[in-house]
């Protein structure tokens, strides 16, 4: 049983798909499956569920899921350590949702480098589906996504929440205040199927009985963005995303039915030792509070476990 093997297995498990997890390792999806099967031949049993698109842990794949996830954290451990036997610091895993990095992360990470000069870290951006993923396998120290992942490892908390904002194409809106129904004649563009922001843009829609109302989803910012400056729909978007992008050709729309703001959610995995990554959920709190004080975000809400 080789390493690549699993983890080629744990990114199978994460992307629930061959083809994705393949192009994220950077080989070809028959090195994929080659080396699923291989394990699946030395285990004796099959890991994987294959339906049509995706794959699911069977019972036994799950098992691996769990195992496979520390060996290849004490492995990494090992490489960490120089010839003199000494354990080089280790980056931290953080994932963040796309709305997040286009919005603030940036201004965060500057300030975690300026505080931690010599911590190094491990970006992911995903969808919160594919987050929640990557910290139950272990693949991530923490991440910020618009829920709190539930699993008995990981303790999550409510940062704060995301004021949300209507925007179109600057020459095609001109009127100081829209009716929902009358962005609704253009159609919306939001996040992807399932997220939190479409579930609440539809949630208007049907408050305002529109239900025969175009929403195209898109798991992508950039083409989001893209869509909305060439006048293919109304978009919904992070009010802080908007002004950072400072875009002349993109317009936030006053509508008299308003967006609801949309949580974001720190989510971390319990680790009593790891003095890095307390104290870099530590700066991003402080970040976040003074993103709060400067008028940039509504108060948080909740905490839990």
């Amino acid at each position: 049983m080789r390493l690549d093997e699993l983890e080629c297995f744990l990114q199978v498990a994460t992307q629930k798909n061959m083809t994705v997890a393949a192009r994220v390792l950077h080989v070809g999806q028959a090195t994929v499956t080659e080396r699923v099967q291989r394990l699946e031949e030395q285990l004796g049993s099959p890991l994987f569920e294959r339906r049509a698109r995706l794959v699911e842990l069977t019972p036994a794949g799950k098992q691996l899921q769990a195992a496979a996830s520390q060996l290849l954290e004490v492995a990494e451990d090992i490489r960490a350590q120089d010839r003199s036997g000494r354990a080089r610091p280790k980056p931290i895993r953080i994932g963040v949702n796309e709305p997040v990095a286009h919005a603030w992360l940036g201004g965060w990470l500057v300030r975690l480098r300026a505080e931690q000069p010599k911590l190094a870290f491990d970006l992911k951006v995903g969808t919160t589906d594919e987050l929640d993923a990557m910290m139950v396998a272990g693949s991530l120290d923490l991440a910020i996504g618009t829920r709190g992942f539930g699993y008995r490892a990981i303790e999550r908390e409510e940062l704060t929440a995301q004021q949300m904002v209507f925007v179109g194409a600057a020459g095609r809106y001109d009127k100081p205040e829209y009716s929902l129904r009358e962005l609704a004649a253009d159609g919306f563009i939001t996040f992807q199927m399932r997220s939190k922001l479409q579930q609440e843009l539809q949630a208007l829609l049907r408050a305002e009985k529109l239900h025969e109302c175009r929403v195209d989803t898109v798991s992508s910012v950039f083409v989001i963005v893209r869509m909305v400056e060439e006048g293919a729909g109304v978009a919904t978007l992070p009010r802080l995303l908007v002004e950072r992008a400072d875009n002349p050709r993109l317009r936030i729309l006053r509508c008299r039915t308003e967006l609801t703001p949309v949580p974001l959610w720190l989510s971390w995995r319990r680790q009593q030792d790891n003095r890095s990554v307390s104290n870099a959920m530590a700066s991003l709190r402080g970040f976040v509070d003074e993103l709060k004080s400067n008028g940039r975000r509504p108060q948080t809400r909740s905490k839990r476990r």
